[in-house]
């Protein structure tokens, strides 16, 4: 079961809530509509105590509100991550970022938070979508606490692309006229100095993470997990010939920057029958040769 808790901060207080929530259910803890400035948090609630959770901070598109995209913060969450977020869609400077981060850190200390020693402040992510991957950006280029990005769609000026150093993970819809690509994401990978993947999602609009969140839910969790744990074995889904480059629906795959150890070999549907074509011919020319060389021996017996 996930818990989904809004604790809202009102001066130096912070209101916490208790869940009664069934296991089928997710709980909204607190007021969505309030106008004090509030975070929300979603979480696995059912996991080992004593193990402490990386954390995804998320930034939301211009006037988006963070429950529109409850879904990935839910698939998120089912992966392993404390998702925070704020409420806030009009900063693209990655203040709000940072300001999460100090956030979620404090709920860590605080025995009275739900999160009190859960969070894994040594591996953080950030995440966001349109002005809100702008946000992820520029909060990563800023905070050194944020180990890996990505970026749905994001708006990222010139200025701002080649100080982004850290791993990097970018995706444009095909069909987006908000943020063309080739204008706004494509340039931000070619421009950014560390690890990083750039994919093209078929026939896809801006606001494609709200129609397929499981698609950027997993392969955001696999490039997160990938980098804060340095897992080499999920590194692999991201190379080419990877499952990301292999995925039928992106138009576009590009990496850089890691992948040239890890490139997996090309995948060729006629390799077991270039292998057997091989095998025959051996054969072939080895029965060619006996039989040649029986018909030297006879004739060689035949004169004596």
């Amino acid at each position: 079961m996930l818990i989904v808790a809004i604790f809202s901060i009102f001066t130096t207080n912070v209101a916490y809530a208790s869940n009664d929530a069934s296991n089928d259910e997710i709980a909204v803890l607190g007021d969505f509509d309030s106008t004090e400035f509030s975070y929300i948090v979603v979480y696995p609630e059912n996991f080992n105590a004593r193990m402490k959770l990386p954390v995804v901070v998320w930034s939301n598109g211009t006037y988006v509100p963070p429950q529109s995209y409850e879904d990935i913060f839910s698939l998120l969450a089912q992966e392993g991550y404390i998702v925070v977020a704020s409420t806030d869609s009009l900063l693209y400077d990655g203040s709000v970022v940072s300001g999460a981060i100090d956030f979620i850190i404090e709920q860590n200390d605080n025995p009275d938070s739900p999160l009190y020693r859960r969070v894994d402040t040594s591996r953080i992510g950030a995440a966001g979508h349109s002005l809100g991957g702008r946000s992820s950006i520029n909060a990563a280029v800023k905070d050194d606490r944020i180990g890996v990005v990505a970026s749905i769609a994001g708006s990222n000026i010139e200025s701002e692309r080649v100080e982004l150093q850290i791993p990097a993970l970018f995706f444009a819809g095909e069909n987006d006229t908000v943020i063309a690509p080739q204008l706004w994401v494509e340039p931000m990978y070619d421009a950014c100095r560390g690890p990083a993947v750039y994919v093209l999602l078929k026939n896809a609009g801006h606001g494609a993470c709200f129609t397929d969140p499981e698609l950027y839910a997993y392969y955001i969790s696999n490039w997160f997990y990938t980098w804060l744990y340095e897992d080499q074995e999920l590194k692999e889904i991201f190379v080419p010939n990877g499952n990301m480059s292999n995925d039928i629906r992106f138009a576009d795959y590009k990496s850089k920057g890691f992948a040239s150890e890890y490139v997996l070999p090309q995948k060729d549907s006629n390799a077991s029958l270039n292998k057997s074509i091989i095998i025959a011919s051996i054969i072939l020319s080895v029965g060619i040769f006996a039989s040649t060389l029986i018909v030297v021996l006879y004739k060689l017996k035949t004169r004596e």
